[in-house]
Parts: C-alpha cells; structure tokens; sequence
C-alpha cells in the first residue's frame, strides 16, 4: 500500500466533511425516488467527482485519506445508506484496485473514475461461493484477443449504475487462488440476468451478471498470491468504511432519540423523566462511544499501516451488531411513528442489517478473529501451567511469586 505524503490535519478533514455536506444537501429530495426507483443516479458519483471528493481522498494516499473516505461516506449513510454503500466501493474498492494496478493502460479508466464519470462495483460472490473462493467458478481466461471472463455473478450491489466491475474470478478450480480482473459493463458479453428485490438498501441495485466477455490483457490486474493478497487489503479498507458508516446511522439514530425523549410527554412527563426510557438511552450512548472508541484506534492503527484484518473484523462485528440494536431501541423509544415509513428510522433498519451479511458474514469476522487468536502465547502457557501447579522446584512466573 502507496505511503500518503501527510496526513489531512483534523481541519482538513473538518473543512472536507463540510464540503461534502453541501455537495450532497440537493439530492436529499431526491432518496424517496432512489428507492422507489431502485437505482442511483449516476449524477451523484459525477458530482462527488467534479467537486474534487474522490481525487482529494486519494490525494493522501491510500492510509493517509482514510479519515477523509470516512467523512464522505458518513455523510452520505445518514442521508442514504446504499448511496454510502454505493460510493464507498467505488472509492475503497475499485479505485483503490486502479491504483494499485501495474497497467498504463488503465490510467485512464482510473482518471475516470476519480472524475466520476465511470462507476465501479464489485462482483466476487456466485451461487456456489461467495467467502469460500476455492468454490467460485467464473474464470479469466488467457485469450487471443487478450482476456476472456467466462462466469456469473450475484448479489452485486449498484450493477445497474455502474459502468465497470471489479472481478474476482478462481484461478485453480477448488483452489484458492485468484484473479483480479476489471470489466467493461457496457461491452458486449455482459448481461444483466436479473435484478434481485431486496431487504433494505434498496436504492443500490442488486443483479445478478452473466459473462462471456473478450477485455484487454491490461484488464488482468493480478493473479495469485498477489491477487488473494490485494482482494483481503481492498475488503479490509471497504470493512472500515463500512464501520464508519454504521457509527454515523447510531449516532443519528441516537441524537433523533434523545431529542424525542426530551420533547415528547406522556402521564405528564417528558418520555425523559420515566428511569425506564433514560436508563436504555444510557445504554445506547455506553454503547456508541464504546464502538467509536474502537472505530478511532482500529483507524488509526490502519493509518499507521499496522492493523491486522482480525482488528478491522472486530471492529465491523461490533459496530453492526452496535448500530441495529441502536435503530432497534429507537423504533421503540418512537412507537407507531418510529415503525412507519414515512420517518427515516424504517429504512435504516433495514439497511443496516445487511452490514451484517456483505463485505464478510458475521461469522466469517468471527472466523478472521480467530485464526489470530489460535497462536501460541508463551506468557498464557506459562501461567496456565502455573495455576494448574508448578512441578517441584519449578519457580511461579513473575506476579506470581506471592500468591
């Protein structure tokens, strides 16, 4: 990963977030429609675009315009979260992957990109495999005609705005092994199979894409190890905007619940006053500023270069689990309004649930974590033998002499 030249000062990052607020203010009018519709208008990545977002994030590089990725897209989830969704993959995903790329001849496509004239999405999951990569079966093969992709792909969020995809495709078939490979959406031998109704997010699209598509050589990014390696560093960068995100839904979440307990009265009281009410909100702010307190280490860490995929996992498994029960208590603390869809509390539970599944499975965190954990740990092994006796004339480890 590219070092940044300096880190955004926080008012660097504070005059970003601004900008981003007003840049994306006008098309608040417009979510009910992207919902109703089901896509985004590919207007809202060509203004992020003209307005500098995408090229300013980058400019720090890929650590150092972290803060500012989070900013972008922690304005855009509490106005919408599959925007957010949306453009955090085109940003940390697929950008990120140009970046990364060894063509020339994808300079171009990255210039777009940053412009926000092309839009990227990414399509690793198929009916036979999604975290199990030794189960995909969509291959990039060698061609005459430089690469040919030969596969499906489902559940790809914002395919139908998109105009370009980010492939992982299987190298070895029941291997894992991988490839990297971009395509053309609008090239022949792609097709849109469907487009699949889902839960919640539902102003990005979700399809399932079919190909059997003739690219450029230069459209092979990486294969191998390098591609396994590059594919867990691109979801590890979507997994912290993801978490940024979710801290952003709680935290407005929780201030729309604070002020209606403050503002509402029920028996002669402000809802404020029941101990009941005040004592889960306790809870709620407990529980937010725990996941922020996690959220601003795990960023920094990653900042720094010295975070593991274990600590980013962790970090997305909290804050998910942190922001549904956030929106949970305030649908309660709101009752009939709270559940109607006409107030932005519906929507967002169902958004956030789906954090839950993409960009790495609940238990496909767990799974991360504890490959981390099963390592050997001298200090652990020599207390556990103490506590469970010391062999004759064996002395306790230190701290222990006493006890």
């Amino acid at each position: 990963m590219d070092r940044p030249p300096s880190d955004p000062s926080e008012e660097a990052v504070l005059h970003y977030r601004c900008k981003v607020r007003s840049v994306v203010a006008p098309f608040e009018v417009e979510v009910p429609a992207w919902e109703t519709d089901g896509h985004l208008p590919r207007s809202l990545f060509q203004t992020l675009g003209a307005e500098g977002l995408f090229r300013e994030r980058w400019s720090a590089g890929a650590r150092g315009g972290l803060r500012l990725a989070h900013a972008l897209v922690q304005e855009l989830a509490i106005v919408n979260f599959g925007a957010a969704l949306a453009v955090s993959i085109h940003m940390e995903l697929f950008i990120h992957a140009l970046r990364l790329s060894r063509e020339s001849e994808l300079s171009a496509l990255l210039d777009s990109a940053l412009a926000g004239d092309c839009v990227g999405c990414f399509a690793a999951t198929e009916r036979t495999g999604g975290s199990d990569l030794g189960s995909l079966t969509c291959r990039a093969q060698a061609a005459p005609k430089g690469v040919r992709i030969v596969g499906s792909k489902c559940y790809v969020t914002n395919a139908g705005t998109a105009t370009h995809a980010l492939i992982v495709c299987q190298e070895n078939p029941g291997r894992v092994g991988v490839q990297l490979v971009v395509s053309d959406l609008s090239g022949e031998g792609v097709m849109i199979d469907r487009y699949i109704p889902t839960t919640g997010v539902r102003s990005a699209d979700t399809a399932e894409l079919r190909f059997d598509q003739y690219v450029p050589g230069s459209n092979l990014l990486c294969t191998g190890n390098r591609a396994l390696r590059t594919t867990f560093a691109l979801l590890d960068f979507e997994r912290l905007a993801a978490a940024s995100a979710l801290l952003a839904i709680a935290r407005h979440a929780f201030t729309l619940s604070r002020a209606y307990l403050r503002a509402r009265h029920q028996f002669g009281q402000r809802l404020m006053d029941h101990q009941a009410l005040r004592h889960r909100l306790a809870d709620r702010w407990v529980a937010i500023q725990s996941v922020d307190s996690h959220y601003q280490r795990v960023t920094d860490l990653a900042a720094s270069g010295h975070v593991a995929s274990g600590q980013i996992a962790g970090l997305k498994l909290s804050a998910a689990a942190m922001a549904q029960s956030t929106v949970d208590e305030a649908i309660q603390f709101f009752g009939a309004r709270g559940y109607t869809e006409d107030f932005p509390l519906a929507r967002m539970a169902r958004d956030v649930r789906l954090t839950r599944i993409g960009g790495g499975t609940d238990e496909m965190m767990r799974e991360i974590i504890s490959r981390g954990l099963d390592r050997p740990d001298a200090r652990g092994e020599e207390l556990l033998a103490a506590y469970e006796g010391p062999a004759p004339g064996r002395p306790l480890p230190e701290g222990l002499q006493s006890a």
